[in-house]
């Protein structure tokens, strides 16, 4: 068996045989959900520096914190927790006549939520439902051309492309007649 014979058996069975050498250990795991810094770290902060206005029925601005005391409930008003985190990061709360934190205590906040709000969206197990696409007439086109080789448009005969926001390479809007 010649070198050259030999190298492309070894890349083939190489990594059948890194995978196979593993032990359930070393192999990747699932990253461990990450305790619960909303209670412990953020929390206290809210406290701090957003519940003085940002509680009761009349929270400045609509925006009531004080409800939520652990990541979960957090979770359930989300919209509010993002408006809360842009404006904490940058650095447009607390007002300027309002006590503020550190810039450590800032970043913390934000991290935190962020690292929270990022794993729920990564848990989330119905994604909904994915259409079927086929392509418009363009892509048709530029995908005979990079296949082919050949400069022709065959689907510049194809009936018009339905349009929809604008654009037409959506696939709820591409149709297919029967």
């Amino acid at each position: 068996m010649t070198t050259k014979k030999v190298s492309h058996a070894l890349l083939r069975i190489l990594p059948l045989a890194a995978l196979a050498g593993l032990s359930a250990s070393a192999r990747p795991q699932k990253p461990a959900p990450a305790p619960d810094g909303f209670a412990r770290e953020v929390t206290p902060l809210v406290k701090k520096y957003c519940v003085g206005c940002h509680t009761g029925p009349q929270g400045a601005g609509g925006i009531i914190l004080d409800k939520e005391k652990n990541l979960a409930a957090a979770l359930k008003n989300r919209a509010t927790w993002d408006h809360a985190v842009s404006a904490i990061g940058q650095k447009r709360m607390p007002p300027a006549d309002m006590p503020q934190p550190t810039t450590a205590e800032r970043e913390k906040m934000v991290a935190i939520l962020e690292s929270a709000f990022s794993q729920a969206d990564c848990q989330i197990q119905d994604p909904g439902r994915v259409t079927m696409r086929r392509l418009n007439r363009a892509e048709y086109n530029n995908t005979i051309r990079d296949l082919l080789g050949v400069y022709v448009r065959p689907a510049d005969d194809f009936p018009n492309d339905d349009v929809g926001y604008g654009f037409d390479n959506i696939g709820d809007v591409l149709s297919i007649s029967p």
